[in-house]
């Protein structure tokens, strides 16, 4: 099977294992960690041409929210006397080594025109004299990451924008952000030496994907690598049973544990694509049971106003009872008690039942009590039609 070079993002894994640029490729759903870092990105993206509080008004993650307000834009290093620009799109020609920019703010939507290559930088910058770029790529995962000098993406990004600027070295970094919006960077210089060697291994990888003869290497790059369900190496292993050793020793068990962290891994894959088929098709498992969605809905309080709610109800006691830091439904229910109890004890009739329903109804009236819902697949009997 014959395949392309990948963009920018996934050079660095088919550097490490050209075989997966020939097999089928299915990108996955992003999870609320990939939500985050988009959202970060955007913010750097229409920040220097918006404003800074219309950029913040986009990050409806609450996560990229907080890290984004937190953010100091002026520490961002790009060099002294340069300006950044943000999501600049790169195409690289195979045959005829020239690079140009295709746009910027393209959300990743490039041409794809046959013998291309293409790349987007988070941020890129031009030396005053024009001599150097600077490229830095945005990073808010913990994820495995190579030093800046052996990333593939910013290896292509680096020359490409050498290429299109007529510039000859390049300083490129991967600019960490964290949590409370501090930032540290890790830079290396690619000069003109470094820069050709990443043209002869972009265009020696370019023919290893199109015979299909890259080999498959296994490693950290595996995680999200979009060839996963169909790398024959997981299969195998998928395949293969975990038999525990016969006798425990500190060699034997660290590779016990190291092969079934490996097996969960790919277990943790199957088990996600078939989830995502259930989901549009019920999946009967001949057992009496069918793999279908199913809803479930989960009450979630605001500690302050059941706070509020129970000290206007019963008094403070109450109240503090069933909020310290948060709430739940079983923090009323043993507040309530204590008001039931001390009306049966004044011989009146109520039950803990009833009363706490009746306390969680004036919560959500006041708005403290919000229903969500969310569908999710598992087992349950099959419903005759």
């Amino acid at each position: 099977m014959r395949g392309r070079l990948p963009t920018a993002s996934g050079l660095t894994r088919a550097i490490r294992c050209p075989g997966s640029m020939s097999l089928p490729q299915v990108q996955r759903e992003t999870g609320p960690h990939a939500e985050t870092g988009r959202q970060v990105h955007t913010f750097l993206e229409t920040v220097a041409t918006v404003g800074r509080d219309a950029a913040l008004a986009g990050c409806t993650d609450e996560r990229a929210a907080s890290i984004c307000a937190a953010l100091d834009l002026e520490a961002l290093p790009l060099g002294d006397g340069t300006t950044w620009a943000s999501e600049v799109a790169f195409a690289w020609d195979i045959t005829s080594g020239a690079a140009r920019e295709v746009g910027r703010n393209l959300s990743r939507g490039y041409p794809m025109q046959d013998g291309e290559a293409y790349g987007t930088a988070d941020l890129v910058a031009l030396s005053p004299d024009g001599s150097a770029v600077f490229v830095a790529d945005v990073k808010t995962g913990r994820g495995w990451l190579p030093p800046p000098a052996e990333s593939g993406q910013l290896r292509f990004l680096a020359y490409a924008a050498c290429l299109a600027y007529g510039a000859e070295s390049a300083e490129v970094a991967h600019l960490h952000v964290r949590e409370d919006g501090t930032t540290w960077t890790q830079w290396a210089t690619l000069d003109a030496l470094e820069l050709a060697l990443v043209g002869e291994q972009l265009r020696e990888l370019s023919r290893t994907a199109e015979a299909g003869t890259g080999a498959i290497v296994e490693g950290p790059w595996c995680r999200y690598c979009p060839a996963f369900s169909s790398c024959p190496a997981k299969a195998a292993l998928a395949c293969a049973s975990v038999e525990a050793p016969a006798t425990l020793t500190p060699e034997t068990a660290a590779a016990a544990w190291l092969r079934v962290k490996a097996v969960r891994e790919v277990l943790d894959r199957v088990e996600e694509a078939v989830r995502a088929y259930a989901l549009e098709a019920p999946v009967p498992l001949g057992n009496g049971l069918v793999l279908a969605p199913a809803e479930t809905s989960r009450d979630e309080l605001d500690g302050a106003v059941v706070h509020a709610v129970l000290g206007k109800l019963y008094g403070p006691d109450v109240a503090h009872a069933a909020v310290e830091l948060a709430a739940s439904k079983k923090s009323v229910d043993r507040a309530v008690r204590m008001v039931a109890e001390a009306a049966k004890a004044r011989g009146e009739k109520v039950t803990l039942k009833a009363l706490s329903a009746q306390t969680l109804e004036a919560v959500r009236q006041a708005g403290g009590l919000t229903t969500r819902t969310r569908v999710d697949v598992r087992e349950r009997r099959e419903v005759e039609s």
